[in-house]
């Protein structure tokens, strides 16, 4: 925490493929919660590429986060107004 102290704001850019705003929303406050905690990229990074290569990702603060509990397709389909 120490390297934060000088610090006053913080940037984070996600460029995905996909539109999945409730996963990338979580995933965001994960990363950003690591380097308030940890002031290093190189722990965003690592919790970063532990999700996309394990599929799920284990943050103590925030839990765990998976790619299966934020499908995009069931996202689109809640939000679309055309009912069957």
């Amino acid at each position: 925490m120490i390297g934060l102290l000088q610090v006053t704001h913080v940037c984070l850019a996600l460029v995905c493929a996909d539109f999945n705003p409730l996963l990338y929303s979580s995933l965001s406050q994960v990363l950003l919660s690591r380097f308030t905690e940890t002031s290093s990229p190189v722990t965003v990074l690592e919790l970063f590429l532990e999700l996309m290569t394990h599929g799920q990702c284990h943050s103590v603060n925030n839990g765990t986060i998976s790619t299966r509990d934020y499908d995009a397709k069931h996202w689109a389909l809640s939000q679309s107004r055309v009912k069957g």
